[in-house]
């Protein structure tokens, strides 16, 4: 499902701070991202936001199922589930073991944030 929103889905300093999080690199392939116009801008470079889970397939809009992402890899994910990805772009099980790790540590990162918001607020 293609937003009409363009990126005004989300607020900016909420995109940032998910590129921020992952290091400013897509957690596919690793590729170092910027700024730019978005998929408008045609760079393999611009950074993007990825749904872990499509919101075809349910996912939410929420950035524990965010992450950055290049044009590349975004494209090519489209709405399939990370395992198919996976399977589609992983030709041999050191690249597929060193995606699955990279999404894992972004993902984890994301986790751990919001279960210390959480225990902050709960004074822990």
């Amino acid at each position: 499902m293609v937003s009409d929103k363009g990126s005004r889905w989300i607020k900016r300093s909420e995109r940032c701070a998910i590129y921020d999080r992952d290091g400013w690199r897509c957690v596919y392939c690793g590729r170092k991202v910027k700024s730019g116009k978005g998929t408008n801008g045609c760079d393999p470079h611009t950074a993007t936001l990825d749904h872990v889970t499509s919101r075809l397939l349910g996912g939410s809009d929420d950035a524990s199922n965010l992450v950055t992402s290049c044009i590349d890899c975004n494209v090519a994910k489209s709405s399939l589930s990370v395992a198919a990805f996976v399977a589609k772009v992983a030709k041999t099980a050191e690249k597929r073991d060193a995606l699955a790790v990279r999404i894992r540590v972004a993902l984890k990162t994301e986790l751990d944030r919001v279960r210390g918001r959480k225990l902050a607020r709960w004074g822990l």
